[in-house]
């Protein structure tokens, strides 16, 4: 870990269903392609190369957080070509909760108010102009001691 980094975490999308679900819509369509292949068709080899590349780029996709004693950072590599910095000056209090993905935010990604890849645990930051921010980990304890090394910023 980078000196003055308290803490770092990479998300990815590795939810099983997912990649079985991925798994079988991409046999689904290469199979034809593969009995019939004197005759493949343009739009079906288009169409499996766009699935494949969509494959190929929600496996690549990731979330990053990393805290210093500056503030919080994020990034959804893929999305955002920088990270977003939350000055620790902004932000009111964070607390380490659980939540629902699908009930709370709508599912997993880039959402209103979210970001998050897996699980059910983040941090919601709690800004002092009364916007909320809420940050799924898989790395909770390691979070919450990032958190107790920023003074008066750990609720509990």
């Amino acid at each position: 870990m980078k000196s003055g980094l308290l803490f770092y975490e990479k998300q990815q999308f590795r939810q099983w269903w997912l990649w079985v679900l991925l798994a079988v819509i991409n046999v689904v369509m290469v199979y034809p392609l593969i009995i019939n292949s004197d005759i493949v068709r343009l739009p079906a080899l288009v169409g499996e190369t766009v699935l494949l590349l969509i494959t190929f780029w929600l496996w690549r996709l990731a979330l990053v957080t990393k805290i210093d004693k500056k503030g919080i950072y994020v990034k959804f590599e893929s999305f955002h070509r920088d990270f977003k910095f939350y000055d620790w000056k902004n932000i009111d209090y964070c607390e380490i909760k659980k939540y629902n993905p699908i009930m709370d935010y709508g599912g997993w990604g880039i959402r209103i108010g979210a970001y998050n890849v897996s699980g059910n645990t983040g941090v919601l930051i709690y800004f002092k102009d009364g916007k909320k921010l809420m940050l799924g980990t898989n790395k909770e304890d390691e979070l919450f001691t990032a958190l107790n090394q920023i003074e008066s910023k750990n609720p509990s």
